[in-house]
Formats: structure tokens, sequence, C-alpha cells
């Protein structure tokens, strides 16, 4: 029976996760992913050198290429629509990911062990449950044109075991590949690999998620680099057009007062604004003309006011003495 073997040169399990250390493998080219990045700008490393810092910490997962890998995020600006959405692909690779189900070779569960030195002749296969292919699919869209390529690479049991269900699909080779920009080389780590050599190690399920969400906190953290580096402006929101505002409007009545009486220009006369719904403008009405009580007959009073929009109004009364 075939055992399993690890084909990358380390594979460090830390607090972190699995910290993938590069194996020298070229990188790979992915044929699709929506949305495309596009460059906006350099971001201003000056204002984001705290941000830069914690960006790097987070490459961790990128093991020996860490500080290089952060480098090549650190020159351009990745829209923020980009980053959500490889962010939340790679969430959903986790949660993906902690659902592989592992078997032996009589269809029972494999708990165990897993990484290194566990006993030649164990036998173990990745039993599909739909996760692989989801797996597959998230990491395409957690993907970085030109700076991060991720991908699930299986290989399906070429003879099915007597033992196990001839309706499942079982992987005797499933491994995770990524490659770096131009320049960075990439890593290999394997979840399963069968050869006829002693078996040195296999990644479990929860390993695996952990390393899928170390990716995703490290997007996080390049979105808050790019965000203190000045790579987003902020898109205000487009100014509504301002209400119109109607004329001012003068409340003021033609009067008849008796001959020597007492004559309050203002009395009765008020102004508001915006057809009279809007502010009130009473006390900058200015008047034209005067009224002499000792004399009968009639004078006109012109009342002004200039309402918000600008707009002078206007309106004359008449006053009429009588005995």
């Amino acid at each position: 029976m075939k055992n399993f073997k690890i084909l990358t040169k380390v594979v460090s399990i830390t607090a972190m996760g699995i910290m993938l250390l590069t194996s020298g493998i070229g990188a790979t080219t992915l044929s699709s992913r929506t949305p495309s990045t596009t460059q906006t700008t350099t971001p201003k490393m000056n204002q984001a050198t705290r941000q830069y810092t914690d960006m790097v910490s987070k490459a961790s997962v990128f093991g020996s290429a860490q500080q290089a890998v952060a480098l090549s995020f650190s020159k351009v600006c990745i829209p923020t629509s980009t980053l959500d959405y490889a962010i939340q692909a790679a969430r959903a690779a986790a949660a993906d990911a902690s659902g592989l189900a592992f078997v032996d070779g009589s269809e029972k569960p494999y708990t165990g062990p897993f990484y290194f030195n566990f006993p030649a002749g164990t036998v173990a296969y990745v039993k599909d449950t739909g996760a692989v292919s989801r797996i597959k699919a998230d990491l395409i869209r957690a993907s970085i044109p030109g700076l991060v390529n991720l991908s699930l690479v299986s290989q399906v049991v070429n003879q099915q075991v007597k033992t196990l269900d001839k309706t499942g699909t079982y992987y005797d080779k499933l491994y995770l590949n990524v490659s770096y920009k131009a320049g960075i080389p990439g890593t290999q780590l394997n979840i399963v690999n069968f050869s006829q050599n002693s078996a040195t190690g296999l990644v479990n399920a929860a390993a695996l998620s952990t390393t899928f969400t170390n990716y995703a906190n490290f997007l996080t953290s390049v979105k808050a680099f790019y965000t203190a580096a000045g790579c987003y402006t902020p898109v205000k929101p487009p100014t509504p057009p301002p209400a119109t505002i109607k004329d001012a409007v003068i409340y003021a009545n033609d009067r008849t007062i008796r001959i020597r009486t007492k004559f309050n220009i203002m009395q009765g006369v008020t102004a508001r604004d915006n057809a009279g719904k809007g502010a009130d403008l009473t006390n900058k009405v200015t008047v034209y003309g005067k009224v002499n009580t000792g004399v009968l007959g009639k004078t006109k009073l012109t009342y002004s006011v200039k309402g918000a929009n600008g707009r002078t109004v206007s309106k004359t009364v008449t006053i009429t003495v009588v005995r």
C-alpha cells in the first residue's frame, strides 16, 4: 500500500498556523479573475510606517518570502474592491478547508498522526465531499494577479482501493501551490501525497484552514497600509442641487387713521421668506415713504425685504388720514 510523502523542503507549524517556506517552484499564472486588479497610485511610505510594519508581520504566512512579498505589495495601490473580494474568498477557503474529510483504507475517519514521523505503512486519503472543488474556486478569487497566486492541485486515486466506497471521489495527491511576484520563489505545500517511499508528513485540515485565515488577515493589513499611505481618496457623495427657495412675502394692508392720532409705520406688517414658509424677515423690512397724520389725504408706503434667494420683494400700501 502507498504511503504519505511531503515534497516541500520544509513545512513549519507555528502558533500562526502553517508557515510556508520557499521551495523554488516557478510562478503559476491563473487564467481568470474577477474583478481585475487596477493600479491607481503609489503608496506614500512616509505616511504609513506603522501600518507597513504590521503588514510585514502578517506576511509571516509566506515564511522566508515574508519580507519580499510585503515589499512587492508596498509598491502599488490595489483597489479596495479587489482586496475585499480576495479577503472574502480567503475566508471562504478557510471555512471549506475545515471540512476536508480524511479517511483510511477502510473508509474510517483518519485522525492522525499528522505532520511528521507518522508510522510507515500509514494509509489515508482525502475524500471529496465537495470541499475540494469549492476551495479551488475560492483560491482563484483569493489571488491577487501579478502579486500572489494560490491554487489547489489534486490527483484522483488511479485505482480505487477495494475497501473504499466506489461512489466517492478520493485523492491520493492534494497540495496547495503558492506563487509570488516574478523574482520571488514560490512554495508548494502538500496536504496529502502518496508515493512508494516511507511516509514523512501530512498537513491536517485545521492547519490548512488557519493558513487561509492568516492570508486573509495579511490582506486586511495590506488594506490598512494602503489607506494610511494615501491610496484611497474617499468618494464624496454628489452634492444635491439646492432646493428652490421662493421669494419672500410681505404681509401689509391699506389702513385708514384719524387725523392727529399716533401712527406706527410697522404696525400689522410682517415678512417671511420662501413664499411665507421660511424664516421670519420682519426685522429686515425697510420702508420708503412718510405719513403726516396732521394732514388729511392719502399717502403711499412701500415695504421691501431681501430673501435667502437673493431677490428683493416690495409691497406698496395706502395710508388714508380722515377726520
